[in-house]
């Protein structure tokens, strides 16, 4: 008997999917989803590709939530995960934006989500994976908001979203997790993305060990100054991006390697980590770049991080 749901995945947030019903206490089990928050979902206006795509509806209170990825990577690695892998897994204040149609509050609305997620985080760290919190939202919602709130209202609300993420990630160590935060993948202007400097601090406050900020790009490329006035927390590591999404250009490794080594020059190379602004591709289906421009920016993060640790190091 199949259950049809509607999935709060990082990989899939608004799916319809068939899953199997709840069968085993085990939370990796392949026969183990269990109810998950939304009631009743809407179609969107656009197919995509002959595809329907559901947008979800908070309708009934949320329930216990475990998201079918997990599943899926357990059956695929049926031994222990031994190396650093890493599953992403969405923030609770986005999986609903605008969604919530029982809760009194969004207050509500926003823990009730992190209760659920509890599950899926817990389950994915249970697994041997270091859990990756996608929270884009910290940055890009801000030019979504009609009427624009205020700064300080703002950051009202996204200090209630950080708190409940902390709530969700209650019991699990700080060093089996990471945060990403970003301005979206889209790529347009982005003239109204607000700075670093304005969320730096809610970031921080994330109970995470390491941090990925997108840095790259070049609405925020400056921004590796933000550092220079902010001290990343003892223990803390930060994630720059030193490659772009957003655009099809590939960097030359020495951009690269000078990226790297102006954060590790602030922060101590020890503490710095080369990433990627954000994910090419936010599902099959969603592609940003051509898969050889992403191998090319790839080869151009590795051979600038040889670069950049060779001088570093010498």
């Amino acid at each position: 008997m199949a259950a049809r749901l509607a999935c709060p995945s990082a990989l899939a947030a608004n799916a319809l999917l068939a899953l199997p019903t709840p069968k085993s206490e085990n939370p990796l089990a392949a026969d183990s989803l269990v109810k998950l928050p939304f009631a009743t979902t809407e179609p969107t206006s656009r197919p995509l590709l002959g595809l329907t795509i559901f947008k979800s509806i908070a309708t009934d209170p949320v329930r216990r939530a475990f998201v079918f990825s997990s599943v899926g990577l357990a059956m695929a690695t049926p031994a222990p995960v031994t190396a650093a892998g890493l599953l992403p897994a969405i923030a609770p204040a986005m999986v609903g934006r605008g969604q919530n149609q029982y809760y009194k509050t969004e207050e509500e609305y926003v823990f009730a989500l992190a209760e659920a997620l509890k599950t899926e985080y817990k389950a994915i760290v249970d697994a041997g994976f270091i859990l990756q919190i996608d929270d884009p939202g910290l940055g890009e919602t801000w030019d979504m908001m009609i009427p624009a709130p205020s700064l300080e209202e703002y950051r009202r609300t996204q200090t209630r979203n950080i708190d409940a993420l902390n709530h969700a990630l209650a019991g699990i160590a700080e060093e089996r997790v990471r945060y990403h935060l970003c301005w979206g993948s889209w790529q347009g202007p982005h003239v109204h993305d607000l700075g670093l400097r304005d969320i730096v601090d809610l970031m921080l406050r994330v109970r995470a060990q390491t941090y990925s900020v997108e840095a790259a790009t070049p609405r925020h490329s400056y921004e590796w100054r933000v550092w220079e006035d902010v001290k990343l927390p003892d223990g803390k590591l930060l994630i720059p991006g030193v490659i772009a999404h957003t655009t099809a250009v590939v960097e030359h490794p020495e951009t690269v390697a000078e990226r790297i080594m102006t954060f590790a020059r602030l922060l101590g190379r020890e503490r710095v980590i080369a990433g990627v602004d954000c994910g090419f591709a936010q599902g099959a289906l969603y592609q940003r770049q051509h898969p050889t421009v992403m191998w090319a920016k790839f080869d151009a993060l590795v051979a600038g991080a040889r670069l950049a640790s060779e001088r570093l190091w010498r």
